[in-house]
């Protein structure tokens, strides 16, 4: 169920009291969806559809935690009269910010749907630690020989809701990936980061850190 914290929603429910996530900043997306019915002398008779809610959540690292979280899971619809007043919502992305001098960030995204997990699922799980730094959010993804100096995450899957009469009926997502990119510097003539089985990766040398060290941007990927 969705938590609020003064005058912000937990639509994901990813903070609750005691967590390692605090929630920072929150919005529902929410917008109305309308179609013409018919015509009634010179006025056009309109067909409401429900609140579509498409929520995003921005939460801050407090305390050590792999943090754990399930693209295609939704949060119910809301109804009333048996009717759909609002939509419910599918987590469809997951991004997972960590640079020198910030302590991680996180963002959920959900789009509106009816409200029921999709039949494509995928765990992530991510460990973090809470401190100012570029964390390895590759895990095993790569072998690196270097410092760190920003590295981001970015889990998602492409959304496919099907409507009937404005009201979303059925969802699931498609095309789930995880993309880590970032910037780390290492000994000039050091290898760039090279991608484990399973991952497509490159580094690519920044010319602007020739000589003894230099700057590597690198991006892996993984098909879920």
């Amino acid at each position: 169920m969705a938590s609020t914290f003064q005058r912000m929603v937990d639509y994901f429910g990813a903070a609750p009291t005691g967590s390692a996530l605090n929630l920072v900043s929150s919005g529902d997306g929410a917008v109305r969806t309308m179609a013409e019915a018919s015509m009634t002398g010179p006025h056009a008779a309109y067909q409401r559809g429900p609140i579509m809610k498409n929520p995003v959540c921005r939460y801050s690292l407090v305390a050590d935690a792999t943090l754990s979280f399930t693209l295609g899971k939704a949060w119910p619809a809301t109804f009333s009269n048996g009717a759909m007043t609002a939509s419910g919502w599918t987590l469809v992305r997951i991004d997972v910010e960590t640079r020198l001098g910030a302590f991680p960030e996180v963002v959920l995204t959900g789009v509106a749907s009816e409200g029921v997990d999709a039949i494509n699922k995928w765990t992530v799980s991510i460990p973090l630690v809470a401190r100012a730094r570029a964390q390895n959010l590759m895990g095993s993804a790569a072998s690196i020989a270097g410092s760190l100096l920003s590295c981001s995450l970015a889990a998602g899957a492409e959304p496919v809701v099907l409507t009937e009469g404005l009201v979303p009926c059925a969802s699931d997502v498609v095309h789930g990936a995880i993309d880590v990119t970032g910037v780390m510097l290492t000994p000039d003539g050091e290898a760039s980061p090279l991608a484990a089985s399973g991952w497509i990766g490159v580094g690519t040398p920044d010319a602007r850190g020739a000589g003894q060290y230099r700057t590597y941007s690198y991006r892996m990927r993984k098909e879920l």
